[in-house]
């Protein structure tokens, strides 16, 4: 439904993708302005229906040998003809143990070959990725699994202070007394296999060489056959993305919509000197924006993705645009304020960029500035989206002046069409009044996996994703966005919800009432804040409190600042005011 809405829309007058003509909405003249807020940006490049596979195939006819991944820590260069010999080994063995089409398979690990590989060698087989914050905890880790019945999941054994295989351990009692692939546990029933990415003897786990060694010659021609089978508009990846109840929700996404935001976001984002971006990636893969920036302009536009290190260093940035001579970087503001920052900055050679694209956060004109200055970047964009429309709702591409980037979330992606609503009845909003923004077209999700009541509310009757967020558009058909409805903070491009901070809170035996904002930061846009209640005659410190969250929820959901309070501002029906408590704070926090 979603897509033939958008399809309906497929032969509109087209117009070049050059910033003037970006103004341009259909039905008006080149120099008319909107005046309600409604428009669908029209574009030259049609619609692709191909598949994750059949564009690594692609890739391999078109560039075998060239480079498709660095990792530079691993000191690992894979072409892609070597990247597909791998993926279809792995793929065949991955099938030898039972994972057919429409399994769900979870990665939860860091940056690495191994992750690349296992989400191509999924797809392969007819399966759906899950990607699994690679912070989550066990009860975190536990729903995500039991949400989408996950049958098998790779993971890294260990990063820094987190040990996955010791967390799932506590998820499968008894682990080392079960045979790899024969996995059972009353709490996560529907787990069979666990694949370890890391090398090491793991009880009860195939490592992935047990799944290369397993690959025959039938398994790989039956993958061969299945690929007819699997269309553009199959579920290809399940991204979490929280919910207003504190639960994590599935957005579930197929490999059009992914594929064809890379198709068609390429003409305004590269410039035709330039068809293939040397692209250095800080992002993690289970992102949306670094999946997008990763595999899926990879094999979009035969990029070459070079991988820093498994999590974002600012000094490995660097070092790798220097050696690799890397011109493109997607990254977050913090990321980017990082690097700028950084003692050794002067000492890299950073004359090979020629772009950037920013996303998670709100920058500064003066941070923008420096960043196209120092980094020697011609073209810095900036780009709005959300998980549910597989990365990219609009973008300041090529040609839009710096004020126009930092002021606004830039043009509507092409093909695709927004709307501007008011919150109470539904109806178009006049340009330049703030409403509810709503999204339809090719990149919306297919729904909330295992939740049809959620979908409902989210995609209405007519194909309109309801982001939640609060914005307006201009007389040119540039959105900005200004708030959101549903109180989500944004710390250093990481999406982070209040009620599920709130509701971990509430299992403290000392905190009678808890509300969780952002405040400002200038290093991670925001921080979070919890403002508590205790109960009466009960004392608590702030580290008792941050204590209390260690291991229990993700590090950057942990509260920076903690604040003890007798009364929150209500109000008259007892509501609880939080654009007054985020003021309050931010003037007793001197931000």
């Amino acid at each position: 439904m979603l897509q033939s809405a958008a399809r309906r829309l497929f032969n509109l007058p087209i117009r070049a993708a050059s910033y003037s003509s970006w103004t341009t909405v259909y039905g008006l003249e080149e120099d008319a302005k909107l005046t309600k807020s409604y428009i669908h940006r029209p574009s030259s490049t049609p619609y692709m229906g191909k598949t994750f596979m059949e564009y690594l195939d692609s890739a391999c006819e078109k560039n075998p040998d060239r480079e498709a991944f660095i990792f530079c820590q691993e000191n690992r260069r894979i072409t892609y003809r070597q990247f597909r010999d791998q993926v279809e080994k792995l793929a065949s063995g991955l099938a030898n143990v039972g994972i057919q089409k429409g399994d769900r398979c979870g990665i939860w690990g860091m940056n690495s070959p191994r992750w690349l590989e296992a989400m191509f060698a999924i797809i392969r087989c007819g399966g759906i990725v899950v990607n699994i914050n690679p912070a989550y905890q066990p009860n975190e880790l536990l729903y995500c699994i039991n949400k989408v019945g996950v049958k098998a999941i790779f993971t890294d054994a260990s990063f820094k202070t987190q040990d996955y295989y010791g967390m799932l351990s506590r998820l499968v009692p008894g682990i080392e007394s079960f045979q790899a692939g024969k996995l059972k546990s009353e709490i996560i029933p529907s787990l069979e296999s666990i694949i370890m990415m890391d090398e090491g003897q793991f009880k009860g786990t195939f490592q992935m060489t047990d799944l290369l060694e397993l690959a025959t010659k039938e398994s790989g021609d039956h993958l061969d056959k299945l690929q007819t089978e699997i269309t553009a508009d199959d579920p290809v990846k399940i991204v979490f993305t929280s919910g207003t109840t504190g639960s994590p929700k599935g957005a579930t996404l197929c490999h059009h919509g992914l594929l064809n935001v890379g198709v068609l976001c390429g003409p305004i984002t590269r410039p035709p000197e330039i068809p293939s971006y040397t692209t250095c990636l800080p992002l993690p893969l289970y992102h949306i924006f670094g999946m997008h920036c990763g595999p899926v302009c990879n094999l979009v536009h035969n990029d070459t993705i070079v991988f820093p290190s498994p999590a974002f260093e600012a000094e490995t940035c660097l070092q790798a645009i220097n050696n690799e001579r890397c011109n493109f970087l997607p990254g977050t503001p913090t990321m980017f304020i990082d690097m700028l920052n950084h003692p050794n900055f002067d000492k890299y050679d950073l004359s090979s960029m020629y772009g950037a694209l920013m996303g998670g956060a709100p920058c500064p004109m003066e941070t923008l500035e420096q960043f196209k200055d120092k980094l020697h970047m011609e073209e810095i964009m900036v780009g709005y989206g959300l998980t549910e429309t597989s990365v990219s709702v609009s973008i300041s591409g090529l040609g839009m002046d710096l004020e126009k980037r930092i002021s606004t979330c830039g043009q509507i992606v092409p093909h695709v069409e927004v709307k501007v609503i008011n919150t109470s009845d539904g109806t178009n909003l006049p340009i330049k009044e703030q409403g509810e923004v709503c999204v339809r077209g090719h990149n919306i999700m297919i729904g909330y996996w295992g939740d049809e009541e959620k979908t409902r509310e989210a995609i209405d009757s007519n194909g309109w994703f309801h982001t939640g967020d609060i914005g307006f558009l201009d007389d040119e058909g540039l959105l900005s966005i200004s708030g959101r409805i549903k109180d989500m903070i944004i710390r250093g491009g990481m999406n982070i919800y209040s009620t599920e901070i709130e509701q971990f809170l509430y299992t403290h035996p000392k905190i009678a009432d808890v509300q969780i904002i952002g405040v400002p930061d200038k290093r991670m846009g925001e921080e979070v804040c919890a403002c508590i209640k205790l109960k009466a005659g009960e004392t608590a410190t702030a580290e008792e409190i941050k204590e209390f969250c260690t291991g229990e929820i993700a590090h950057f959901k942990i509260p920076r600042y903690v604040n003890f309070v007798e009364t929150f501002p209500l109000t008259i029906t007892g509501k609880v005011q939080k654009y007054k408590l985020r003021e309050t704070m931010s003037k007793e926090l001197n931000l």
